[in-house]
């Protein structure tokens, strides 16, 4: 049987697609070819393997893999040979490994997956009520709220006096600078509410800068942070604090 025929068989055999008289031929050929059937089991594991972990890379490497044997197989009409059959089965065998490992740690949760599930920008309000807005921190209260963090960062920062006037901007600040991943930048600017003591901002500015360590892989700094807000219960952010540590310390 050619190599391409034997890929086809252990596919259907594989994925439950031989039925009837075909599948008690397979069985009894695995019955008497004890290579035969440990060329079977193994390639049913790795796609039981691929069929969990669902990794389209591997089952572009497992394809390769295949064609290197097949191609192998018909060069000047030699069979493959032993050393060939070793090292394919090796590499099908190692990628079936890392999907097994991969499926067993897909359910960690990465600091950048945290990132992306409890990130959003805050719904920033610039205006004061009673107050009518300037002008200037309308159009910036409009594309900040807009998404545009570009713009916005651009006009606030031309904005913003030294001190700032108002802490609302200074934050707008911070949360565009952190969605345009300019951490440095976002992290002073939340410092600077948390050291002046901010009753309504100070919760916020600590979700942002823990959520910054967070998008940089920093769970260590973004823990620190968080437990303030956990310890909390009247926090800002203190429940979902509280959910991200749980995930961070299992």
């Amino acid at each position: 049987m050619d190599t391409e025929k034997t890929q086809e068989i252990l596919d259907a055999f594989s994925f439950g697609r031989l039925k009837g008289e075909k599948l008690q031929k397979f069985n009894d050929k695995m019955a008497a070819d004890p290579k035969f059937k440990n060329q079977a089991e193994l390639h049913k594991d790795v796609v039981d393997a691929i069929q969990v972990f669902g990794d389209e890379k591997l089952k572009k490497r497992i394809r390769t893999v295949r064609e290197e044997m097949g191609n192998s197989g018909k060069t000047k009409g030699r069979v493959i040979s032993l050393w060939q059959k070793v090292a394919s089965i090796a590499a099908i065998g190692i990628l079936a490994l890392l999907a097994y490992n991969g499926f067993q740690n897909s359910n960690d949760y990465s600091t950048g997956s945290l990132y992306a599930d409890y990130y959003s920008a805050y719904d920033l309000n610039l205006s004061t009520r009673g107050e009518p807005l300037d002008p200037g921190l309308l159009e910036i209260n409009k594309i900040y709220r807009s998404g545009d963090y570009e713009q916005a960062l651009t006009l606030i920062n031309k904005t913003l006096k030294d001190p700032p006037e108002s802490n609302k901007l200074v934050l707008a600040a911070g949360i565009s600078a952190l969605e345009l991943g300019k951490l440095d930048e976002a992290r002073s600017r939340f410092n600077y509410i948390t050291d002046s003591n901010d009753l309504f901002l100070s919760d916020h500015a600590n979700w942002y800068m823990a959520m910054s360590f967070l998008k940089e892989d920093k769970s260590s700094e973004a823990k620190v942070i968080l437990e303030k807000l956990a310890a909390d219960p009247d926090a800002d952010h203190h429940a979902k604090a509280k959910e991200i540590l749980t995930l961070l310390n299992n």
